[in-house]
């Protein structure tokens, strides 16, 4: 893994995967573990990360409780030729990828994070983010709204909002290394959380530029999201 001329920075990439997946239902496994048309969720993302050329390290981020099993065993069963670095995920996502960005090195210029639980965002779209980077202090790959949006409150209608100008937020997020260690640190000082990466850079007024995602790069969240992932991945032509 190494940048390519012309191709974009040279990028730390932060695989976000020490997600619990409450709402995964009754399963011991945790959703970036399970299968998905034969291997885990979790594999497809590091395949797609391993094949982008801008990407120079992986740092790979778990859950406490799986550190030891992914280092001895998952990585070694799954994706054992793999240059990949483990640091352990903490209580949320935020606290998470702030213990990987810990790792990133002073000569990075910038760092792609991507959620584990992400298993069909193509290569394509990485190397997209990457090179959408150039005079922005980050990128997000968003879709529109196709439904109509409506703001609810203690289930009462407050307003419906202007679907026009809404879009759903994927990953992977791209963001100039410096940016984005300045939101963390603020952040974190001021106490302000969220589960978008994109959001600390928007509160302290970066510039991060929207570019198009992909529709079927879905987040498996619920048991039936993995039903409709392997269901696309039939449509590309991935499995058998």
């Amino acid at each position: 893994m190494s940048g390519e001329a012309g191709a974009g920075p040279a990028v730390d990439a932060v695989l976000a995967a020490a997600g619990r997946g409450k709402r995964m239902g009754d399963t011991n496994i945790r959703k970036q573990f399970l299968r998905l048309a034969g291997r885990p969720v979790l594999s497809y993302c590091l395949d797609a990360l391993r094949t982008c050329p801008q990407v120079r390290r992986i740092i790979l981020a778990v859950n406490p409780d799986d550190f030891r099993w992914v280092r001895d065993e998952w990585l070694p069963r799954y994706h054992k030729e793999a240059d990949v670095e483990l640091v352990e995920g903490g209580a949320e996502r935020q606290d998470t990828v702030a213990n990987a960005l810990m790792m990133v090195t002073g000569d990075c210029e910038a760092v792609l994070i991507h959620d584990g639980a992400r298993p069909l965002a193509a290569p394509a779209l990485f190397q997209r983010c990457i090179r959408a980077l150039s005079g922005y202090d980050g990128v997000v790959p968003v879709v529109p709204c196709r439904d109509t949006v409506k703001e609810v409150r203690e289930g009462l209608v407050v307003k419906t909002l202007d679907r026009r100008v809404l879009c759903q937020a994927q990953t992977p997020q791209v963001f100039r290394t410096k940016a984005l260690l300045e939101s963390y640190r603020r952040a974190r000082e001021e106490g302000f959380t969220s589960t978008d990466d994109a959001a600390l850079l928007e509160r302290y007024g970066y510039r991060v530029r929207a570019v198009e995602g992909e529709m079927v790069n879905i987040k498996v969240t619920f048991p039936e999201d993995l039903a409709v992932a392997e269901a696309l991945l039939r449509g590309r032509g991935s499995i058998n």
